[in-house]
């Protein structure tokens, strides 16, 4: 004998009360999207933000250290050396819960943004070089380096 779902439920309803579902507080994600290029405009300003770990930032947890930059010489850097980066890379891999930094850059009506995981840069295409080429060494360094000014 088969018996109905919707039966199961209510039998399981009037032995136990309604069920409770358990709502877990998780940051909204922004409307900030992940560049889709590596050449990207001149932004009006970048936001350096380093996390303790990748889903820290989810979670809503505060940043460790953060950093507003307006345009300057040092943006432009930025930009320079992310150019130099290839637009797809070798690897896909879910880089887990590592050191995360993101670099927001801000226009005059949206934002976008790049990550490091672990010193690794996602690329657009959300793939990861193979190995940490110099192009890459030298801009996680910059961005460091400015978020430690």
């Amino acid at each position: 004998m088969r018996i109905p779902a919707l039966a199961v439920l209510l039998i399981f309803t009037a032995c136990h009360g309604p069920l409770q579902v358990i709502h877990r507080k998780m940051r909204e994600p922004s409307s900030t999207n992940y560049i889709s290029a590596v050449k990207v405009p001149m932004p009006k300003r970048l936001i350096i933000e380093e996390f303790r770990v990748s889903s820290d930032e989810y979670a809503g947890k505060p940043a460790v250290r953060t950093m507003d930059i307006p345009e300057n010489k040092s943006v432009r850097e930025v930009l320079e050396l992310l150019e130099r980066l290839p637009e797809h890379g070798p690897v896909m891999m879910k880089p887990g819960d590592v050191p995360y930094l993101k670099v927001t850059l801000v226009y005059e009506r949206e934002t976008s943004y790049f990550a490091f995981y672990d010193g690794k840069i996602k690329l657009p295409d959300s793939s990861f070089l193979e190995s940490n080429p110099d192009q890459e060494k030298e801009l996680f360094a910059l961005v460091h380096s400015l978020l430690s000014r």
